[in-house]
């Protein structure tokens, strides 16, 4: 039992610092499509690989200990919800790399559009610490309701910068640009669902329940 706990923390200590690498490439990101610094494209997809070793990791040591042990009841939910949510914070680096290799890049993104897309990053960011804080302090009684209020938020600044981005097409914009800008804010829309299922997987690890936030 004592070992188990032990291998238990430290995978919650493993995808902790996941989830912070996850939100360093949020910011590395956003920092690449304004300002064309190519140095915070090289870290995203340093980030996406580094994120898809340690999900490996994480893998490997769940099925390890699963293959060695009998493990039931809130220990096992544990183990596999953690591999799951490694999982799920890898994915999210992946459609991160994909907007750096999108080269979205220009000075001529509208600054209401830009204060959009920052916002809609700090706010998967805050999703992101919920869950973090959640696991930390393995208390979800007011996950779902945080979750579900920030996701809804996300879903706002989506169609927002959906339809100002739509005007600038139709007003002669930079066609390359807003164009993929429209892929862009898809993916971030994107990441905030995963960043609610996060917590959706925590919930169950803690309450042995099924919830969908959305």
């Amino acid at each position: 039992m004592f070992f188990r706990r032990n291998v238990l923390a430290a995978l919650r200590r493993r995808i902790l610092e996941i989830a912070n690498m996850t939100k360093q490439s949020l910011w590395y990101t956003v920092k690449y499509l304004f300002e064309r610094d190519e140095e915070s494209c090289r870290n995203v997809l340093r980030i996406e690989e580094e994120s898809d070793r340690a999900n490996l990791e994480v893998i490997d040591t769940t099925i390890e200990h699963l293959d060695k042990h009998c493990v039931r009841g809130r220990e096992l939910r544990e183990f596999l919800m953690l591999m799951e949510i490694s999982a799920i914070f890898e994915r999210i680096c992946d459609l991160l790399e994909k907007i750096c290799k999108m080269k979205v890049m220009g000075g001529d993104i509208a600054d209401s559009i830009r204060e959009k897309l920052i916002w809609m990053t700090k706010r998967v960011i805050t999703m992101i610490e919920f869950s973090e804080n959640a696991m930390k302090e393995e208390d979800v009684e007011e996950l779902k309701a945080n979750l579900e209020r920030i996701d809804d938020e996300i879903d706002q600044l989506f169609e927002s910068c959906k339809e100002e981005i739509i005007e600038h097409l139709k007003g002669g914009g930079d066609e390359h640009t807003y164009a993929n800008l429209l892929y862009v804010i898809g993916y971030l829309e994107r990441i905030g669902d995963l960043a609610a299922k996060i917590g959706s997987r925590l919930i169950y690890i803690y309450e042995a329940k099924h919830v969908f936030i959305k």
